[in-house]
């Protein structure tokens, strides 16, 4: 198996932990210190999330989705995603674009609208929005 194969592996594997210790152990694996990650270790990072925004388990994809080191493609892609779960993930993702929430504020499950509403980074005119939407909230 090679270095990129291995990674995607160990990624799968604990997709499901805590996505900070997530990111620290794709980032010790690829120098041995995650504050001395090269740019060209940070792409391969986000190489790998780029590649398990399309995997086939919905949990790998809503773990991406959460992920605030997600490429802003990647986040665009999911959002699409038929899992209403994914599109959550995505909606409470600090690092989601305004255009994306704007988007996501607007989706017929109510879960992703609520996490539209958690999210930080909401515009307050659509958290006004929300606010009036009985199921959300």
């Amino acid at each position: 198996m090679n270095k990129k194969g291995f990674y995607t592996q160990l990624a799968k594997v604990f997709i499901n932990l805590n996505l900070l210790i997530l990111s620290f152990i794709l980032f010790a694996g690829f120098s041995g210190n995650p504050q001395q990650c090269s740019t060209k270790e940070l792409e391969r990072f986000t190489s790998i999330l780029s590649e398990l925004a399309k995997d086939e388990d919905k949990d790998v994809r809503i773990g991406v989705a959460k992920n605030p080191n997600t490429p802003v493609e990647s986040l665009e892609e999911l959002a699409k995603d038929q899992d209403y779960w994914v599109r959550n993930g995505i909606a409470e993702n600090p690092n989601t674009p305004v255009e994306l929430l704007e988007q996501l504020g607007k989706d017929e499950e109510k879960f992703v609208r609520s996490g539209v509403a958690k999210n930080p980074n909401t515009p307050i005119e659509l958290f006004k929005q929300l606010a009036k939407d009985e199921s959300v909230g």
